[in-house]
């Protein structure tokens, strides 16, 4: 049952937030909190780094004025015990303690804790003359440090729905893309079936014809059977050869159309495409207790085939994954240059033999290293890497790190 005193503290967030949400909703919720507790600046903080060492203030009220955000080092602040996990009440002379909060008296302040248990940002309270009732103080940011603390969480989720929403959008035009692209490969294989199926027809029609006239010159024991038979034998030839050339041009069409992607090239954004890839892979890593790392520079584009290039690179972050050892670390990396734009994925694995080397990148080639973790191995997503990156007109390289394990990467033209 909610204790009575509380009400009034309800209300004020019920009027406060009413017709908010999202980030507007917590920039009410913070201004409703510096007007309930009448302090000087109210704030609601999220975690920078992990673990955090930095905060980041995203919504500040001072005064009953919305304030410019602002980062600050964790270290030598109230901030730091709350970000620890505790929930942190000074009434008085918080600016000897710590005397980064020079001109206030109070201070207090909630963390803010994800779905997983870990405190991802804080809400707290700061003023320049001391707290009268801490109890209650206590208890009052709790009320609206849950309340904060269950927006957020709604936030995390619907953000997570919308990529999800947008995964099966660019999911399911990339397969209406592929099957018209396989309709019309089937409609022009049909057409050069047909084709040399005619052709082939009338060259062994051409052989079956001389082969009885040799039979014929052969039977008739004339005296011209011996050039008889010798011209229809060369015309025999000449329809093998039409065959073996007609034969060879399909397969040669055939290896072509295999080994070519079509390109749907557009303007990506480097670091989303990089994001998605670990993302269909954090789970499997989580499970291995495997940390992965990105680094790659703000506003980086690349004209590419977004769903293509997520697909290689989310096989060579795959790869890592099964090979790598639990509790292993992977990093990524998107690096340019004036001429190219180079992906890498690290890993602490066994790394490759020579053998492996010369046969990496070839189709169902398992390598001498085992899965980890017992997963599959077909031997497919590195031949697939490898033709993505050339239909791009770059390449696909591995080599082994100096310590342990093996370095992947893609270079595509820019």
């Amino acid at each position: 049952m909610a204790n009575p005193a509380d009400e009034p503290v309800l209300l004020a967030i019920a009027e406060g937030v009413a017709a908010h949400v999202g980030e507007e909703f917590l920039f009410a919720l913070v201004r409703s909190l510096q007007s309930a507790m009448d302090v000087t600046v109210a704030f609601l903080t999220e975690a920078v780094g992990a673990p955090p060492e930095r905060a980041h203030a995203r919504f500040v009220v001072r005064e009953n004025q919305t304030a410019q955000g602002f980062e600050y080092d964790l270290a030598g602040t109230p901030c730091q015990r709350v970000y620890e996990g505790r929930t942190v009440v000074i009434p008085c002379d918080v600016a000897r303690l710590f005397p980064v909060e020079q001109g206030y008296e109070g201070y207090a302040g909630v963390p803010l804790w994800s779905a997983d248990g870990e405190v991802k940002g804080h809400l707290a309270v700061l003023s320049e003359t001391p707290i009268e009732s801490p109890d209650q103080v206590e208890r009052i940011l709790r009320i609206y440090g849950i309340r904060a603390q269950a927006e957020i969480e709604r936030m995390r989720l619907e953000r997570e729905r919308e990529q999800l929403i947008q995964s099966l959008r660019r999911t399911n035009q990339r397969l209406d893309r592929r099957a018209a692209a396989a309709r019309a490969a089937n409609a022009t294989k049909s057409q050069l079936l047909a084709l040399a199926a005619h052709d082939m027809r009338g060259a062994l029609q051409t052989i079956s014809l001389r082969s009885d006239a040799i039979l014929a010159a052969l039977a008739a024991d004339a005296p011209a059977t011996d050039d008889h038979i010798r011209k229809a034998a060369e015309k025999s030839l000449e329809a093998v050869d039409r065959m073996s050339t007609l034969i060879a041009g399909m397969m040669d069409r055939a290896r072509k159309e295999t080994e070519t992607l079509p390109l749907h090239r557009a303007e990506v954004d480097v670091a989303d495409v990089l994001s998605r890839a670990i993302g269909f892979n954090q789970d499997h890593a989580t499970g291995k207790q495997m940390a992965i790392t990105v680094a790659v520079p703000d506003g980086l584009t690349l004209s590419a085939d977004e769903d293509l290039l997520i697909e290689a690179l989310d096989n060579l972050v795959s790869n890592a994954v099964k090979y790598a050892p639990p509790g292993s670390a992977i990093r990524v990396a998107a690096s340019p240059d004036d001429a190219r734009l180079r992906f890498t994925v690290e890993d602490e694995g066994p790394g490759l033999t020579d053998d492996d080397m010369a046969r990496v990148f070839g189709r169902f080639q398992t390598l001498s290293a085992a899965p980890t973790g017992g997963e599959v191995a077909t031997g497919l997503g590195l031949s697939l890497v490898k033709a993505i990156a050339e239909a791009h007109g770059g390449t696909a390289w591995v080599e082994n790190r100096e310590t342990s394990g093996a370095r992947f990467g893609i270079d595509l033209p820019r």
